[in-house]
């Protein structure tokens, strides 16, 4: 799929367009607090073809991350919806009650600030709690995917990713590793997005198996000194703390 019918797939699939643009979010990241304790961090990107829409990434300790669509509520507010992996296997909307609000807000002293809250809603994927974010930027920024060797704390060489196919937006992954091996199909499904789907060799040829086993993500983390680390994460669909971690090296 080219990015062309990616973006006219943003727009016109079962994901409801955003009636309403807010304005105060924009593309980048946030540091804030869960429940006044836990440092989380919020990843924004524009959602091609839903102005004033985003996806967004929330995670705490690369231990639990969850992906959103946020759509503008009112001039104050929208709403945070959780993505997963649809029956026909793609990423999508599968119960379209948000499960979060992100609510503008002024601190003590008189900044703009912003809180995410429950919805109170049937919706219960994702992340609960009471978040709080006061204008601190996040070390953390949301990548394209990003070819070559990676590895884990068991395996040096736990795998290795293509360069990327940019008219299909999709990338060869071959992982060594004692819980995931074999030969995948690294796929961007929205931005930033990728679905993996494993190839199954027949006696035919090459078959790809269309049903995806995790959603993957590439993020870069800022350390001491000008240091930074890429890493992917996949995440387990059905359950966002179960995270696989592979280390750019």
């Amino acid at each position: 799929m080219n990015f062309k019918k990616l973006s006219i797939l943003v727009a016109f699939s079962v994901l409801s367009t955003s009636a309403f643009s807010a304005g105060f979010l924009k593309e980048g990241g946030y540091l804030g607090s869960q429940n006044g304790e836990e440092k989380v961090n919020l990843l924004i990107k524009s959602a091609p073809g839903r102005d004033g829409s985003f996806f967004a990434v929330l995670m705490k300790d690369e231990k639990k991350i969850s992906l959103y669509l946020v759509d503008g509520i009112n001039s104050n507010s929208y709403s945070m919806t959780p993505l997963e992996v649809t029956k026909d296997g793609e990423i999508g909307v599968v119960n379209d009650d948000p499960s979060l609000v992100i609510s503008s807000a002024k601190n003590n002293k008189g900044n703009d600030v912003f809180k995410i809250m429950s919805a109170n809603s049937t919706n219960t994927a994702g992340f609960t709690g009471y978040f709080e974010f006061e204008g601190k930027v996040s070390k953390v920024s949301w990548l394209n995917i990003d070819g070559g060797e990676y590895k884990t704390d068991e395996t040096a060489s736990a795998l290795q990713i293509s360069q990327v196919d940019q008219k299909e937006r999709e990338a060869t992954a071959v992982f060594l590793t004692k819980d995931i091996n074999g030969t995948f199909t690294l796929r961007e499904k929205f931005p930033s997005m990728y679905l993996i789907n494993q190839n199954s060799v027949l006696a035919t040829g090459t078959k790809k198996n269309q049903i995806p086993s995790a959603i993957a993500v590439f993020l870069e983390r800022k350390g001491g000194f000008g240091s930074k680390s890429t890493s992917m994460i996949l995440i387990n669909p059905k359950n966002d703390t179960d995270l696989k971690t592979f280390s750019r090296k």
